[in-house]
């Protein structure tokens, strides 16, 4: 009989201390303000007169804070770099991009070199909802968002990437990735 009764105190302390947790707000993580993953650009430049990416491109960044690696594509060519986190500062390293010479659409090239310009640029980040903007001291920002915009303005999917113009499943771009990366190893 005591043990059952002992059994009954228990249960309503737990269902006491457990109750009082449930109105409380979720306590922010470090994994709530981490910009990892795999974002695209929804327009850079000055933030009163911001500028979209051409027609007919996606331009994509992939952070990985825990490696300190950004790789992307700026709308023809592939992007990387490192990247270091600490808390709302954000620092670029250097960009080597490949060299492809895209004449089509009109204007990628120089797309390519603004965004470029403006990754080494970033000093800050801020994350708002399903956006992340990427900001610099003379006020010019890249905004991305979690979902690429095709020409036609309808959202892709994250797990599609645009390559050569033609959609590609996350999973292809990353066995391409590594047998890119395991060429650049045996090459070495």
């Amino acid at each position: 009989m005591a043990l059952r009764f002992l059994s009954y105190i228990s249960m309503a302390c737990w269902a006491i201390l457990l109750g009082g947790c449930a109105g409380k707000a979720p306590v922010q993580t470090a994994a709530s303000t981490d910009p990892s993953g795999v974002w695209y650009l929804e327009h850079y430049g000055d933030e009163s007169q911001p500028v979209e990416p051409v027609s007919g491109t996606v331009v994509s960044i992939e952070l990985d804070t825990a490696s300190g690696t950004l790789s992307g594509t700026a709308g023809c060519n592939q992007l990387t770099s490192t990247v270091e986190v600490d808390g709302a500062k954000l620092h670029v390293g250097p960009i080597a991009m490949t060299k492809r010479m895209c004449v089509e659409p009109a204007g990628v090239m120089g797309q390519e070199s603004a965004v470029a310009q403006a990754l080494m640029a970033v000093s800050r980040f801020r994350l708002d909802g399903d956006r992340l903007h990427l900001e610099s001291d003379d006020g010019h920002a890249l905004v991305f968002g979690k979902a690429a915009r095709t020409s036609a303005g309808s959202p892709r999917s994250a797990t599609h990437v645009m390559a050569g113009g033609h959609p590609r499943r996350g999973e292809d771009v990353a066995r391409d990735r590594v047998a890119y990366l395991s060429g650049l190893r045996s090459a070495s």
